[in-house]
């Protein structure tokens, strides 16, 4: 068994998953590939604390507003761990694809738990360009505009310049 010590990052050791809870800042991995697998590791990174070795796998991220995302490629994967970078609860599970399936994307678009009176309205969805006129026309920035509906369509929640318009402001 001895064949491969010279081999520092010894695939033996590889757990077969781990959930980190981010800390504020950037993760200093290398990411390729979809699904992302860690292909390099600063002698800093935070992952190493939590026992994440190169060669693993990002299964699921959650974002600390409680979206849970699967199935990333890695530059998606990227721009969501960058986008909220400062904040704590920024949950990754790491897995060895060896020996864990990745998860799959439930059915539901979303948890019941996001915003279960919605529902009711889902038909009074104004269009897209309804909303991209309506913000453009306010003088919001085309980019942040993209941004919001991109970003109501993904987890789900009726279309509507109102709500785009809040979160451009917030963001």
């Amino acid at each position: 068994d001895g064949a491969d010590d010279d081999n520092d990052n010894d695939d033996d050791n590889m757990p077969d998953e781990v959930l980190v809870e981010l800390p504020p800042g950037p993760m200093m991995v290398m990411l390729e590939g979809m699904p992302p697998v860690v292909t390099k590791m600063a002698r800093e990174s935070p992952l190493r604390d939590f026992g994440v070795v190169e060669g693993m796998a990002v299964d699921t991220l959650e974002l600390p507003n409680g979206e849970v995302h699967y199935e990333l490629a890695t530059p998606d994967c990227k721009v969501k761990l960058a986008e909220h970078a400062d904040s704590d609860g920024r949950v990754v599970r790491f897995i060895n694809l060896d020996v864990l399936p990745l998860t799959k994307a439930p059915m539901t678009v979303r948890e019941v738990t996001t915003a279960p009176m919605m529902e009711a309205f889902e038909e009074v969805d104004e269009t897209e360009e309804e909303v991209r006129e309506n913000l453009v026309g306010m003088g919001f920035d085309m980019e942040a505009i993209d941004e919001a509906i991109e970003y109501y369509k993904n987890v789900g929640e009726p279309l509507d310049a109102d709500t785009c318009m809040t979160r451009i402001i917030t963001q």
